[in-house]
């Protein structure tokens, strides 16, 4: 719990510096009460993974937005310690080196782009993974000895591909692989390849539907009877009470849209491409990989729950843009700004949520789900 409060206070701390006191409170609230409460009396690796993976979302942005050599190494930095807690960043890892190669394309159709903007470009997004990788090569090099592979993780290599955790148990966990290499027959290793010849187009579809349904039951659905998408065995979902303030911020977004592609701002977004295409490239993959995995992991929500700060961090980026802070709501002789009335009463429904979380939820959630 205490690891919890220094990484809360690390989150506050750059919530407040970055966005007006008012949505900071707001977001540090959703974040502490929604999601760490329920993890911190735990002993996970989770609420280490959330902060760090935040922080370095939040930085990354903030280095595409303006690249300096030190935030490129701290953002290489930042990963490589998530990674070290939980292997589940070198993905965004990836999706940020992308992005300064959007950024590139953008600024050579847009006829701005230099060799000499090329090269830095490039050479912030090596510095990260270079910082990332020398970090993480101790690491990397074990795993090559012991299992012949430099990024070997029995989730992501072997059980991503079963349809069950009956099926992963009975495969390359009986084998072995969590001592070495599964001692199985090439063609019985799972693998993307193997998954595709086995299933039809219709059947994955289907598997990302189900585990999506599971997500949205998991937090928004009140009626506990069972759905047509859940898996047998599996219990009645748990209410993990983020689902007011996520729903709430997702429709924010989506009515700021029509003021930021005005015509005047379309310029400044297409400035904005590769900023874009991190944010929406981060949460399609992971929020798509944990509706995949459902089978395997059960009811857990451990590889959806670290995009909550980050979530929390674009609605506000989103909110403090020119646009959606000019919005004003006229009463008579006065006026007040529309973003201040939405979170204020937003705030007032969070207060409800905390209640629910601290009379029933702390003490019915399992920390690990």
């Amino acid at each position: 719990m205490w690891l919890s409060l220094a990484i809360l206070f690390a989150l506050g701390t750059a919530f407040f510096v970055r966005f007006s006191i008012l949505y900071a409170g707001y977001a540090i609230l959703c974040i502490s009460f929604l999601v760490f409460v329920l993890k911190s009396p735990t002993f996970k690796a989770e609420v280490l993974y959330y902060g760090l993976f935040a922080l370095a979302f939040a930085l990354s942005i903030s280095n595409l937005q303006a690249p300096t050599w030190r935030k490129s190494a701290f953002v290489g930095l930042l990963f490589a310690l998530a990674h070290f807690a939980k292997a589940s960043a070198l993905p965004a890892l990836a999706i940020y080196a992308g992005s300064f190669a959007v950024q590139g394309v953008i600024q050579l159709l847009r006829k701005k782009q230099q060799l000499k903007r090329t090269l830095s470009l490039a050479a912030h997004a090596l510095l990260g993974l270079f910082t990332f990788l020398a970090l993480l090569f101790p690491y990397f090099q074990e795993s090559y000895e012991k299992y012949d592979s430099h990024f070997y993780n029995v989730s992501t290599t072997f059980y991503f591909w079963y349809d069950s955790w009956a099926e992963a148990k009975a495969g390359t966990m009986a084998a072995g692989d969590r001592d070495g290499y599964p001692d199985l027959p090439p063609e019985e290793i799972p693998s993307l390849q193997k998954y595709l010849r086995e299933h039809s187009w219709q059947e994955i579809l289907k598997r990302l539907e189900r585990g999506l349904v599971w997500l949205y039951e998991l937090s928004c659905v009140l009626d506990r009877t069972p759905s047509q998408f859940r898996w047998a065995g599996d219990g009645p979902p748990g209410l993990l009470g983020y689902c007011h303030q996520v729903g709430a911020g997702l429709l924010l977004i989506a009515a700021s849209l029509p003021l930021l592609l005005r015509r005047r701002a379309l310029g400044e977004l297409l400035d904005k491409g590769h900023i874009i295409f991190f944010v929406t490239v981060i949460f399609a993959v992971y929020t798509l990989s944990s509706a995949w995995y459902i089978p395997i992991g059960g009811t857990s929500t451990r590889q959806f729950l670290p995009l909550m700060a980050p979530f929390f961090c674009t609605l506000g980026l989103v909110m403090h843009s020119a646009p959606v802070q000019s919005l004003r709501l006229t009463l008579g002789d006065s006026s007040i700004k529309v973003f201040n009335l939405v979170f204020v009463l937003l705030g007032l429904i969070l207060l409800d949520d905390i209640l629910v979380v601290l009379t029933e939820r702390a003490a019915t959630v399992y920390g690990p789900k």
